[in-house]
């Protein structure tokens, strides 16, 4: 008797927990949402915050008449890293574009990110945090490195779901 009710008790125990920790990971619906930006999406006006820890419009990104990058990436991917690498070697590609390089990830480990690829030369690359992954839902990002180019008047262009060539991305700004 007393073996059936402590089963009886570990079982609901165990749902328990399980429902615990399922529902501590769970992300809000809108953060489960994938898909694609539509093509005539304008560029997302968000609340984001430097790595001095200031909080920013991603709008104060943008530069009249130049075309603005931006890419979600993790500071410890693979693929992100291949792909900053891509970007910082063909740079002059992007002369007429700003980039703005977000990650959810903490400003620890974005730091390292920036001084690994060497980062901090280049002018028109910003990196910043997106501690809420804000951002990120709205762009319903589902892949990482996800790259998406804004014409100069703030038009979604192109959104490149994976890690690809320099030279697609600049493709996409003319």
């Amino acid at each position: 008797m007393i073996k059936g009710k402590l089963t009886r008790l570990l079982k609901g125990t165990t749902a328990l927990l399980l429902t615990c920790f399922l529902l501590a990971g769970a992300k809000p619906l809108a953060a489960q949402t994938t898909g694609t930006v539509k093509s005539n999406d304008s560029f997302p006006v968000f609340t984001i915050q430097t790595l001095e820890g200031k909080m920013v419009s991603t709008a104060s990104f943008r530069k009249p008449g130049r075309h603005t990058i931006i890419m979600y990436f993790s500071p410890t991917c693979s693929h992100c890293r291949a792909q900053t690498e891509q970007i910082t070697g063909n740079i002059k590609l992007f002369d007429k574009a700003d980039w703005l390089m977000v990650s959810a990830y903490p400003d620890s480990e974005i730091q390292i990110f920036i001084k690994d690829m060497g980062l901090a030369p280049f002018k028109n690359i910003t990196v910043a945090h997106d501690p809420q992954f804000a951002l990120g839902q709205f762009l319903a990002l589902d892949e990482i490195p996800g790259i998406f180019v804004y014409s100069p008047n703030g038009k979604l262009l192109k959104q490149i779901r994976k890690a690809t060539t320099a030279e697609k991305i600049a493709e996409a700004m003319r």
